[in-house]
């Protein structure tokens, strides 16, 4: 049994495990992992760039300003954008980020990326802006896959001291999840091995050459990524017209509530949402979004106010207690679904709407 499997973890969880292993310090305070981390970038995938940064004491965070990921050192800054389950780019996704970054002192040229995919994929060109080309030499796909597993296995499971028992088998439970992701566990082996048993007698593979087997079926299997891309569009163009709905019925339902008004500058996240001026004296948001595995309705005090006035606190965050169970480190509440519960969804976002709306001032 492997209890990740059970929780039926999103992207945020990947990006807090993976902020968990970079933040951990051996007994002699430095961070190992993440510092090896930066070896394997450095090495085997070759960035020279990558030699100029020098672990010291970063300040590592996650959903951080819609980060997923970052890293804050005295001399740079590492955006992880973590792509686990493929979820799409938002507008100009990697370009804000690194202008985020810069408005908290770090010269560009300090200023590093690591988009983290299943398998090798680049980030799409409207994600950079302006700064592809000059991101070049400091930007690196890490695939989870064939990159974060390996590392997993030989660099950080094989460094653990074995006095640390809930560290090691957490990192074993971790392993055991990506290889179920990827199906390479060993209870898959006799299935991939019947299946390539079965491709290759389909197309008469055995006795041609490697080179030939190739040729054979290149064609086919680039069908088969090109069918699986036109339906993954073809899914996503009909997920949109649904977003769209939602968007049109709270405009038309809570026309006094400032509807929409997030989601339409956060290109994709929210979804749809209504702001409230004032709750418990503050500015606040309910909200629908999706991180490309699980739809959350939620709630929170408005990004633009202190961290103080952002703290989960109040009279209407009392009440919201028993409708929103679930919360996070970025001050929101909120309550998670299937990706596929379009109408669960909503409701639940309606009657968040209508609690707060009893709190209205």
């Amino acid at each position: 049994m492997n209890l990740i499997d059970q929780l039926h973890i999103n992207e945020n969880a990947h990006s807090r495990i993976m902020m968990c292993l970079l933040s951990y310090k051996n007994e002699e305070g430095k961070y190992v992992f993440l510092t090896s981390l930066i070896d394997l970038i450095k090495k085997e995938k070759q960035k020279e760039d990558y030699e100029n940064i020098s672990v010291v004491s970063p300040r590592i965070s996650q959903e951080k300003e819609r980060i997923d990921l970052w890293i804050m050192d005295k001399d740079y800054a590492i955006i992880f954008e973590n792509k686990i389950y493929n979820a799409a780019d938002q507008e100009a996704q990697l370009s804000r980020y690194i202008v985020k970054t810069i408005n908290h002192g770090y010269n560009e040229h300090h200023i590093y990326i690591v988009y983290l995919s299943q398998y090798p994929k680049e980030p799409e060109q409207q994600s950079w802006g302006e700064y592809k080309d000059s991101f070049r030499s400091r930007y690196v796909n890490l695939s989870f896959c064939y990159d974060i597993l390996p590392w997993l296995k030989d660099k950080v499971l094989s460094n653990i001291n074995h006095k640390e028992l809930f560290l090691q088998t957490a990192i074993i439970q971790y392993i055991d999840y990506l290889e179920g992701l990827f199906k390479i566990r060993n209870i898959d082996k006799p299935m991939n091995m019947e299946l390539n048993k079965l491709i290759e007698q389909h197309f008469k593979l055995s006795d041609e050459s490697a080179k030939d087997k190739i040729r054979i079926i290149q064609k086919p299997a680039q069908e088969i990524d090109d069918l699986s891309s036109q339906m993954k569009a073809l899914l996503e163009s009909y997920r949109q017209n649904i977003y769209e709905t939602w968007k049109k019925k709270t405009k038309e339902n809570y026309s006094g509530l400032n509807p929409n008004k997030k989601s339409e500058a956060a290109a994709g996240w929210p979804i749809t949402d209504v702001t409230f001026n004032d709750i418990d004296g503050k500015t606040a948001v309910v909200y629908i979004g999706c991180d490309g595995t699980q739809f959350y309705s939620g709630f929170y005090f408005d990004f633009n106010q202190s961290d103080e006035d952002r703290k989960l606190q109040g009279p209407t965050v009392e009440k919201l207690k028993k409708h929103l169970s679930q919360t996070n480190d970025i001050k929101q509440m909120f309550e998670s679904f299937d990706n596929d519960q379009f109408d669960e969804v909503y409701q639940h976002f309606e009657e968040t709407i209508a609690i707060v709306k009893d709190n209205d001032n």
